[in-house]
């Protein structure tokens, strides 16, 4: 693929007037951070290498090609004109599949080229075409950002409900970086067909003093007629409906803000009763890339942590958060920076919880839902080894609950309704949830200053979940369908670290720089999350449909840092991680995402990163040395 034709989240090589536009708009910073900085970037960076479990955009029929492109350019060219000394532009980009609108689509720019501020609104009206079936965002960020600076964490929200969790691009002093990323938001055209829309920009986390965006909304059409949604009535129209939610609950607080767990605790929240015609229901929460969620593996206390999901005291879902999107502490002009965001900083992602299992409660009347964010294991270096029970203990409301420093929580419950339904009845007929937790700490004896230490810290954590319903639907033609519904819910995390320092003389060991100090330090995280949902006729028993979800991947991670007086630190990094994600449906493999990410860096090569990313119908990989883009392939 030539560099003249490559496309990065909808802005082309060719775009040289959009570049040339910023380079007279911005003004020069120039900084030389210690190296302490310089380390703790690249440590953040290997750091967020570790993706979360998020809900993919499956069957997406619509993507942005040239028309992204043009909408990119529209935004960015708006800037003030002749600064005093230029800046150099660098686009930061996040690699995913190039999609393209399917035949018509209609474009409106709701901010154009404004500052970011916490709480801006602005109205949108909808398109005059009412047959659009498909829309999608599209969010470009302008970041003069200095190197004290953290990257922001930003909200979209049309009408009070989350519709986006973004962050900006990180940055780099002394130049002024880019992004332009879209987002599928078809779920969520049931609020754009009011005649009026408010759209919302709430900051949660960093300084957006020197950070400029523009949003749009284009919708699309396929051709296809709306008329014919949800007919004919099968198991699959049921329960695994596709495309537009006919209505959203948003997961906020009453002033259409995210949960701050630092502030408020917990997240709890009332839920409406559900409609009767209501016949599937999932659960999204964005994640989030507050330091709390990125680092948590790193502690010793409560180095597992998990997202236990309660309605009205009933165990519904477990969510196992990893670092996501990226959270630098402090950025330099060095070759550490990637000018390539980690997958999923940019377009964002969510959790996904489905509550098919659940409709009987939330049929039944208002149901409060509850988010806990728990570690089944604290203080794990304190502990005496062995001193932690390994025995499945079932898993219970309020318990294992921990303090939080920073940790947002915000989403949306998508709701599916059958016009075929008229009322609908059913029962939680097995509810088991259990836990098996296990640590081993331990750290060798100090017997002098030049013996060698060591520490090392094992431990797991196997959540098992099996729940089951019988769910009857009266129709209107006054028949009934009747299902039971089993779900199974296997999740494992084992989480093994190690660290071993030791001194040597290099020379005169009274005189400075006569000791060297060497430190080695190893982190591997492996993770594995499987859901089966099986659909069964209640009358005969017999298996109509089963969907199997399952994520996994390992974290591999090994530094080694010397010390001495007088010299620079010689320090060397390895990060590794390869997700897999995979969807079947009775059986057979409907979705298979592959994303692979690695980086080296030290004294001699600088910073080296490697990513790949795979579909069904996508293929995409990306070398980046000191900050330069390599090796693009399609």
């Amino acid at each position: 693929m030539s560099k003249e034709n490559t496309t990065f989240d909808g802005l082309t090589a060719n775009d040289a007037t959009f570049f040339e536009d910023f380079e007279r708009n911005e003004k020069t910073r120039d900084s030389k951070p210690s190296v302490w900085r310089r380390m703790m970037g690249i440590f953040t960076f290997a750091s967020v290498m570790i993706l979360l479990y998020f809900s993919y955009q499956a069957d997406v029929n619509y993507a942005i090609n040239s028309t992204a492109s043009a909408i990119s350019n529209k935004f960015l060219q708006t800037a003030p004109e002749e600064p005093a000394v230029p800046a150099p532009i660098i686009k930061v980009f996040e690699i995913q599949p190039e999609l393209k609108a399917d035949k018509t689509s209609n474009t409106s720019v709701v901010y154009e080229n404004q500052q970011l501020s916490n709480g801006l609104s602005a109205s949108f009206s909808s398109p005059k075409h009412a047959e659009y079936d498909g829309a999608f965002l599209t969010l470009n960020f302008t970041n003069s950002d200095n190197e004290t600076q953290n990257v922001n964490v930003v909200e979209v929200y049309i009408d009070g409900h989350p519709v986006w969790r973004s962050s900006t691009p990180f940055g780099k002093p002394g130049f002024t970086t880019i992004s332009s990323t879209t987002k599928d938001i078809s779920k969520y055209l049931t609020l754009l067909e009011e005649k009026h829309s408010k759209f919302s920009v709430k900051v949660l986390e960093g300084s957006a003093d020197n950070v400029n965006f523009s949003l749009a909304v284009t919708t699309t059409s396929s051709g296809k007629a709306k008329s014919a949604k949800h007919t004919p009535i099968t198991v699959d129209s049921l329960f695994t409906p596709a495309g537009q939610a006919d209505k959203l609950i948003p997961l906020t607080k009453s002033k259409n803000v995210a949960f701050e767990l630092s502030k408020e605790g917990k997240f709890q929240i009332e839920l409406p009763r559900f409609n009767g015609k209501t016949s599937s229901a999932k659960l999204e929460l964005f994640a989030s890339t507050s330091k709390e969620e990125v680092d948590y593996f790193k502690k010793d206390d409560a180095p597992l942590r998990l997202l236990n999901i309660f309605i009205n005291d009933q165990y519904i879902s477990t969510i196992s958060p990893k670092a996501t999107l990226y959270h630098p502490g402090s950025i330099d002009a060095s070759d550490n920076f990637v000018p390539v965001a980690d997958f999923g900083n940019f377009v964002g992602f969510t959790y996904e919880v489905d509550l098919v299992n659940a409709l009987p409660l939330l049929w039944s009347g208002r149901t409060t839902l509850e988010v806990q964010v728990v570690s089944p294991v604290n203080d794990v270096d304190t502990a005496p080894v062995g001193s932690i029970d390994p025995h499945p203990k079932p898993i219970l409301k309020d318990e294992n609950q921990i303090p939080v420093d920073s940790w947002f929580v915000s989403g949306n419950i998508f709701l599916w309704e059958h016009k075929a339904i008229v009322s609908s009845k059913g029962k939680i007929i097995e509810a088991v949830a259990e836990e098996s937790v296990s640590g081993v700490y331990s750290k060798s004896p100090s017997y002098s200053p030049w013996a060698p230490s060591r520490k090392s810290e094992v431990v797991s954590d196997k959540i098992s979940s099996n729940q089951s319903s019988i769910i009857k639907f009266s129709l209107k033609d006054n028949s009934t369908l009747s299902f039971i519904i089993n779900q199974n819910l296997t999740i494992s995390n084992v989480l093994t670290k190690s660290e071993r320092s030791s001194k040597k003389t290099v020379g005169n060991p009274y005189a400075p720089g006569g000791i060297a100090e060497t430190t080695n330090l190893e982190l591997v995280l492996t993770n594995h999350q499987k859901v089966k949902f099986e659909f069964l006729n209640a009358t005969s028993s017999e298996t109509l449909l089963t969907v199997e979800s399952s994520v996994s991947f390992p974290l591999t991670s090994s530094g080694k840092k010397t010390t001495q007086e007088g010299k620079d630190d010689k320090t060397t990094l390895n990060a590794n991680i390869d997700t897999k994600i995979k969807k079947k449906v009775n059986g057979k493999a409907v979705h298979e995402l592959t994303v692979s990410e690695s980086l080296l860096n030290n004294q001699y090569v600088g910073t080296i990163s490697n990513l790949k990313y795979k579909t069904e119908k996508f293929k995409k990989s990306l070398q980046v040395i000191k900050g330069h883009v390599i090796d693009d392939t399609l």
